[in-house]
């Protein structure tokens, strides 16, 4: 005939064994799920930044252009007004080099703008990548595995102690 208690001991062992085993099959497959969400907002992060500079690339483009409109214009009128008011030679080319040299240190300011969003954008992309990296490792930490071992030594306490109540059972009655 079996024991009771060795039958109760190897089904609670056997029971905490696949209980564990489950749990860490269940948290393996959500950590999995949350690192392919954390990749996927990454990504977005990313490409939203990404369209950002894109969409100052166009505007200072815009801006540039208009600047070099609005150089041309502004220097074809001098040398209109020039002409018309019978002024030629240095005092003209003063008033050119002056308007062209105003159009030089807008150009200049644009790239000096540019260089900063730049650097800028590229310190967004690293903090990203640096809280995306934090961010997986605090999904992904190491999963506890089952012990085989652990849950047999839990499972002898428990059919020992039901033996004992057992015991102390037909010892009292």
């Amino acid at each position: 005939m079996c024991n009771p208690a060795a039958i109760i001991g190897v089904a609670q062992g056997a029971s905490s064994f696949m209980g564990a085993r489950n749990a860490a099959n269940a948290q393996e497959i959500a950590q999995r799920r949350a690192s392919l969400a954390e990749n996927a907002r990454l990504s977005s992060e990313q490409i939203s930044l990404r369209q950002q500079q894109a969409q100052e690339g166009v505007a200072r483009g815009q801006r540039l252009q208009a600047a070099d409109i609005t150089a041309r214009r502004a220097r074809a009128k001098a040398r209109i007004a020039a002409g018309g008011a019978g002024v030629a030679g240095q005092s003209v080319d003063a008033v050119i080099n002056d308007l062209t040299m105003q159009e030089g240190r807008y150009i200049a300011s644009e790239e000096q703008r540019f260089a900063m969003q730049s650097t800028a954008l590229d310190l967004q992309l690293e903090q990203a990548g640096i809280a995306s990296g934090m961010n997986q490792l605090r999904i992904n930490r190491p999963i506890d595995q089952p012990s085989i071992l652990d849950s047999a030594l839990s499972g002898a306490a428990t059919g020992l102690n039901f033996a004992n109540a057992m015991s102390n059972l037909t010892r009292t009655a």
